[in-house]
């Protein structure tokens, strides 16, 4: 009797579950489970004009992402975008600064096995070509 009970109750989840994936896609919501932005449940929007402030999901590199649903098999992490083109972008080791807001983003110059990390990006001001987006990780 108690293991079909616990069946049921298996059974009954995984179809939960799966119905609210289902909505989800067709209600353009995003639950957001990973890191790179607080957990929770994003309203997604389909639009070509992108301003600074929107969160946009952002596929990384699947060399360096988890696994997930974008087109190269990452997952997408959730970003604010901060400059979009023809900003002024300034960085140093300590901040980005967009026109008159500032980001804070200090520079790691060693990894966990003390060796020098090469810097992508170097101190200097920049006129945004494309977007900048900034995670909270």
């Amino acid at each position: 009797m108690y293991r079909m009970h616990k069946i049921k109750f298996l059974l009954i989840s995984l179809l939960g579950i799966s119905l609210i994936v289902v909505i989800g896609k067709l209600c353009h919501v995003r639950i957001n489970i990973t890191p790179s932005m607080p957990i929770g449940i994003y309203h997604q929007l389909n639009r070509i004009e992108v301003r600074q402030g929107d969160l946009v999901a952002v596929c990384l590199s699947s060399q360096i992402a988890l696994h997930g649903n974008c087109a190269k098999g990452s997952i997408p992490m959730l970003k604010y975008v901060i400059a979009i083109p023809h900003d002024t972008v300034r960085v140093n080791t300590e901040t980005i600064q967009v026109d008159r807001r500032v980001y804070i983003a200090p520079v790691k110059l060693f990894d966990h096995e003390h060796q020098a990390i090469k810097r992508s990006i170097q101190n200097g001001t920049y006129q945004s070509k494309g977007y900048w987006v900034y995670g909270f990780n």
